[in-house]
């Protein structure tokens, strides 16, 4: 299987087998007689004869063209020393073996491992029960532990205990499976610091298709998922107080309305006016006014319950959902609410300030049509108890007078 060929003292072929010709690609006409001294043009190979023909081991490994083929290969050559009795050298043997395949697979794996060792994404690889044999330097880079410390262990060393147990019992389900996984998790660095972890994992299979190995590719997403969580905060709430924006509200606002025909809830909206707001801003600027909003917003929620709904509308009007509450439990908040603002004192340098508010009351129920009508009753509300002098609450009732007047 082996290319064999001898030569005299001078270089001369004297004896070849086909498989020779067959590495060169040369008929067997061209190499009778052939003198490798006088016509092989690779300088590498011609020192290798040279030394055999000086009585030594010559070796040569790499590409090689024919001259007479002109067919270039990737092979091995020994050429070996043929002695006399007394020790002369008469001549050589040449063994010549074509591995471009085994070179090019070389090649192909080096590359591989190349892409493996420098890429940019953490490649974790373990057997068939999940214990760790091979991690890449991106590994030690993202988690702080180094390959010594993890090959042998399995891969919940880095488990943080904040993600649900459900999320691996569907991953091993999955992959056991022969199936490809792919999900995020919150892990642990050495350090104890939380990352994100975008991760694939796929089976490795043998010849016979049985699962032997498992492969995870790993993306830290931690600071993507901070900018994605902070857009999501940015476009549900306001940025001056903290509170829930207008378009969040609204948003809440349609689920409760969209509910109460089925489960024939009760709920309540109020919208809140400040009063004196604008000599506020006039007086100290707009500064202390955005300082007093701030300040106010986080006073106001230390009387309402979990799962209401504290919004800022807009410049300094305020909104409160509250979700499954009677009416009187509405306007008891309410008037807590209210007289939380009355007594509020704000201080800017060396002055000091008190508010009032006008706020309006809606009741959402059954009969309630949209959102839409809920916000239009809690504002006419309001804008009622502005008419009647400032610093009240008025709850609107489809048969107030008031209302249809001012309607």
């Amino acid at each position: 299987p082996i290319g064999i060929f001898h030569y005299d003292a001078h270089g001369t072929f004297t004896i070849f087998n086909q498989q020779y010709a067959d590495i060169l690609g040369a008929q067997r006409e061209q190499l009778i007689s052939f003198n490798m001294l006088e016509k092989i043009k690779n300088q590498e190979v011609l020192d290798a004869v040279l030394e055999s023909l000086a009585g030594r081991l010559g070796h040569y490994e790499g590409f090689y063209t024919s001259v007479t083929a002109g067919k270039t290969t990737y092979v091995r050559a020994d050429f070996v020393p043929i002695l006399s009795e007394s020790g002369e050298v008469t001549g050589g043997v040449g063994v010549i073996n074509d591995i471009t395949q085994t070179h090019q697979s070389l090649l192909t794996q080096k590359k591989l491992s190349s892409a493996i060792e420098y890429s940019p994404n953490v490649v974790l690889i373990t057997d068939r029960e999940g214990v760790i044999e091979y991690v890449n330097p991106k590994f030690t880079v993202d988690t702080g532990y180094s390959p010594e410390e993890v090959i042998g262990k399995k891969p919940g060393i880095l488990n943080s205990g904040l993600n649900k147990p459900t999320i691996y019992e569907d991953m091993w389900a999955q992959i056991g499976n022969g199936e490809v996984w792919q999900g995020e998790l919150q892990n642990r660095r050495k350090n104890g610091e939380l990352y994100w972890s975008r991760i694939l994992i796929s089976p490795l299979r043998d010849d016979d298709n049985a699962i032997t190995h498992f492969v995870a590719l790993q993306e830290d997403i931690t600071e993507s998922r901070r900018i994605s969580e902070e857009i999501s905060y940015q476009a549900s709430h306001d940025m001056l107080t903290g509170l829930i924006n207008r378009h969040e509200f609204d948003r809440r606002l349609q689920r409760i309305v969209k509910t109460v025909n089925s489960d024939h809830s009760t709920h309540a909206m109020c919208f809140i006016d400040l009063d004196q707001f604008k000599v506020i801003n006039d007086t100290c600027g707009h500064v202390a006014g955005d300082e007093l909003l701030k300040q106010l917003g986080f006073a106001l929620k230390e009387y309402l319950r979990k799962r209401d709904t504290l919004a800022r509308i807009g410049g300094d009007e305020f909104a409160i959902l509250m979700e499954h509450c009677s009416p009187e439990q509405a306007l008891r908040t309410v008037e807590q609410v209210h007289r939380n603002i009355e007594e509020f004192r704000f201080q800017w340098q060396k002055h000091s300030f008190s508010i009032g508010s006008c706020i309006g009351v809606a009741r959402i129920d059954e009969f309630t049509t949209s959102s839409i009508e809920v916000f239009r009753q809690a504002d006419a509300a309001c804008y009622l108890a502005k008419d009647a002098g400032r610093n009240r609450i008025h709850v609107y009732q489809e048969e107030d007078e008031l209302i249809a007047q001012r309607e």
